[in-house]
């Protein structure tokens, strides 16, 4: 056991070194033999000095293992350069003391009210010193459940198995009545009831621990989704009932899958877990990302299993999803069932499709703001439903606001299939560190866009429906054109460019493109996010990617 002195001493002290003389009193002694220096020590105080350095913000902590087991009253005079300070701490671990105090708990018939006041004479006197970190957040309420709990474990017998049984007994009402422990050493401290934070750190490395992913995560939680989390880890470790938990690697895999099951727990859609998983690769590794990533329409599939069957330990989780990728179909909005991955192609099985989604009429819609336009609602729903596009925000669509090239690009190879290429684009508008760049180059290596001329792209300008009509067009293999009536039926079609007629022309027969209702194409005017979804629900349908 140790007795701890700590005092601050200014900046102007850090690095130096402070001489500490630790005056202990033996067991007959009283305060008053306590010196006030070391100046005239009499013989029932034995003297010691230790040596401790001046932190950098000018504070000095140190620990002094304590030689007699008896009560007393310690004297630490410290010194450095001119300075001296001093300082009294009380230590109290007499035998005497803690046989008294369990026999007041073991030989007498009290309720909790009577322990309670036992435990708060013993808050106030600190002569037994058993570990009150979780007492003290209790509610008096809690407190007295407290109690009720202690007294069913009757009789303790001795000093440590009161301990241990108080120290799980607060943890465990912290856990389940009054708040969440504010840090994961609190947790660990109800694991290791025997050992001190300064070995439960060690143990778990903790400073490793807090540099993972989630370990942001659970500190951005909610009180009450921490109360609920904590609970989780609480009985998965079995901290109360059986001390299951043999080690600090199990805690630390516990509360990364128990954190992991949450996070999917708490997502809205399909989609929502593919980004879980990819931001959690540090503590996913062995985790098939390419394989999961390159699944295309049928991840959604994937992503339904992992939500409706939470693992109990990460390599169990890396294992059951590494199983579900491999018994997947990779499925692809393509005519040709196969989809690009950089320089090289998936083949994809065209008797395993994917099932359509049916939307219910009386299905609450993901979004709030679509009803305007009830003409593109089922192409909104079906493709967010797919991973395929988002929102800009909870429940929010906005589906007349315009769409950007980059914009649309990224919503072609999403659907597409394609894995985005981090390499350098073709044209010299589209920066690499750029967000869409990856887009960009896979649509470009695909043959979806040749840019706008001149090397460029167009980064930044909205698309036209035109432009958007023509990249569609390029995932649509050549196909005999049914005989009916095409790109002239509209009333603009003049205003349609000379390097979009013909394509146009073959959307329109196809029945891809249907004009607006007035009978135009307003080929030259900026498509709009509602506009952009329906034009990719109609291609996605036709080549049966849907």
């Amino acid at each position: 056991q140790t007795l701890s002195f700590s005092g601050n001493l200014g900046t102007a002290y850090a690095g130096k070194t402070v001489t500490a003389e630790i005056l202990v009193p033996k067991t007959d002694a009283s305060v008053n033999d306590v010196p006030q220096s070391t100046q005239g020590v009499s013989e029932n105080v034995f003297l010691d000095i230790v040596k401790v350095t001046v932190e950098a913000n000018g504070s000095v902590n140190s620990a002094y293992p304590i030689i007699v087991s008896e009560s007393g009253t310690y004297r630490i005079i410290a010194k450095v350069d001119d300075k001296v300070f001093a300082d009294e701490t009380k230590f109290f671990s007499s035998k005497v003391d803690n046989d008294n105090f369990i026999k007041s708990i073991d030989l007498y018939d009290i309720d909790n009210a009577g322990l309670l006041a036992i435990l708060e004479k013993e808050h106030r006197d600190q002569k037994i010193r058993y570990d009150e970190t979780y007492y003290n957040m209790l509610s008096d309420e809690s407190k007295l459940l407290l109690c009720t709990n202690l007294l069913a474990k009757k009789p303790f017998g001795n000093i440590d198995n009161f301990k241990m049984h108080f120290a799980d007994e607060t943890l465990r009402m912290v856990l389940l009545k009054d708040k969440v422990p504010s840090s994961i050493k609190e947790i660990l401290a109800g694991i290791y009831p025997n050992e001190s934070v300064a070995d439960i750190t060690r143990l778990l490395k903790l400073d490793e621990l807090q540099l993972l992913s989630v370990y942001n995560d659970y500190n951005g939680f909610t009180d009450d989704e921490k109360l609920a989390l904590c609970t989780e880890l609480a009985n998965e470790l079995s901290l109360v009932d059986n001390k299951n938990i043999r080690s600090a690697e199990e805690y630390a895999d516990a509360f990364k899958i128990t954190v992991l099951n949450n996070l999917i727990k708490k997502t809205l859609m399909h989609k929502d877990i593919s980004a879980v998983l990819n931001s959690h690769t540090d503590i996913l590794t062995g985790l098939n990302f390419s394989g999961y990533n390159g699944l295309g329409l049928n991840q959604s599939t994937v992503n339904e299993s992992i939500k409706n069957t939470p693992q109990r330990s990460i390599a169990k989780f890396i294992q059951y999803v590494n199983q579900l990728i491999t018994n997947a179909t990779p499925v692809y909005a393509s005519s040709n069932n196969s989809a690009s991955f950089g320089g090289g192609s998936v083949s994809i099985k065209a008797e395993v499709p994917v099932p359509p989604v049916k939307l219910e009429e009386n299905k609450k819609s993901y979004f709030s703001d679509i009803d305007s336009v009830d003409w593109a609602k089922d192409a909104i729903e079906t493709l967010y439903e797919r991973d395929i596009i988002s929102g800009k925000g909870d429940l929010i669509f906005a589906p007349n606001d315009f769409v950007t090239r980059e914009e649309f690009i990224k919503m072609i190879v999403v659907a597409e299939g394609i894995e985005p290429i981090n390499d350098v684009s073709p044209f010299e508008d589209v920066s690499v560190d750029s967000w869409y760049s990856p887009y960009v180059a896979a649509a470009a290596q695909n043959n979806i866009t040749k840019g706008i001329g001149n090397d460029l792209f167009g980064s930044g300008r909205n698309i036209t429906r035109q432009d958007m009509f023509v990249m569609c067009a390029q995932l649509i293999e050549d196909t005999v054109l049914p005989e009916k009536e095409g790109i002239e039926k509209f009333s603009d079609s003049e205003d349609v460019a000379d390097y979009a007629k013909d394509i146009i022309d073959k959307l329109v027969k196809l029945g891809i493109v249907n004009g607006n209702e007035n009978g135009t194409l307003n080929p030259e005017s900026t498509a709009t996010r509602a506009e952009a979804t329906v034009i990719l629900y109609n291609i996605l349908s036709f080549i049966g990617g849907l």
